[in-house]
């Protein structure tokens, strides 16, 4: 039987969030994959991991450098999925664990591509296993519901241009906006100059220790804003 890489969302932060199946589907494989960066620290799943599952001697570490040059993160994940394809050709099963959910702005959707593109079916077998998204858990944290009846909702990562945000703002209802970091003094600049300040929600690592939550952006610093945050704001 050929042996199968699961792709495991373990959810924001908070490990009681951690679903049934990615339980059962973690305790049962013969090793989990922990992405971790450069700086050699454990990666933020594996410390959801580690409060639920016993994993002693199962841990495969992969190193993703935290570089924007796409042919160092494109080596990277060709090194990582061929230390995976190695494990599965000796019927070793594997869970590649991702914050959040596999298929939302992870890293195993590039391992996944890389296995799918040098793999046939004989050779490995995949199962996505879903997780609670950090906009699923940072709209239940603020009970402020993501859409009503008709409504429409945008997810953004990355703001292109401010004509573009303006543009979204006005069509949508409700947006969110990931990875706040990036661009915060255009996403600010255009939420004031929308009259949409006073809806935003700014929510920081929730569900973990340094959850932080923000109801006034008008009290954020620009230079100190967590990588691990987004903000929701409604148009009505």
């Amino acid at each position: 039987m050929t042996a199968k890489l699961y792709g495991v969302g373990v959810g924001p932060g908070d490990s009681d969030l951690l679903t049934i199946k990615a339980l059962e589907t973690l305790q049962k494989v013969d090793y989990i994959c922990a992405p971790q960066s450069g700086n050699k620290r454990d990666s933020l799943a594996l410390e959801i991991v580690k409060e639920k599952v016993d994993i002693k001697n199962r841990v495969m570490k992969l190193n993703f450098p935290m570089s924007y040059n796409k042919n160092e993160l494109d080596q990277a994940h060709s090194v990582a999925a061929l230390k995976i394809k190695e494990k599965l050709i000796q019927s070793k099963n594997l869970a590649f664990i991702t914050l959040g959910d596999p298929l939302f702005y992870s890293t195993y959707i590039y391992i996944l591509n890389k296995l799918n593109k040098n793999s046939t079916e004989a050779e490995i077998s995949v199962k996505t296993i879903p997780g609670i998204t950090s906009v699923s858990a940072c709209s239940a944290k603020n009970n402020l519901p993501l859409a009503e009846n008709d409504e429409n909702v945008a997810m953004i990562s990355k703001i292109k241009n401010k004509s573009q945000l303006r543009n979204i703002l006005k069509i949508f209802e409700n947006v969110v906006i990931l990875k706040l970091s990036r661009n915060f003094e255009e996403i600010y600049e255009i939420l004031d100059e929308l009259n949409l300040k006073e809806n935003a929600i700014v929510t920081s690592r929730c569900g973990q220790k340094e959850e932080n939550i923000i109801k006034d952006i008008d009290k954020l610093n620009k230079n100190n804003i967590d990588y691990l945050s987004l903000l929701i704001t409604k148009n009505n």
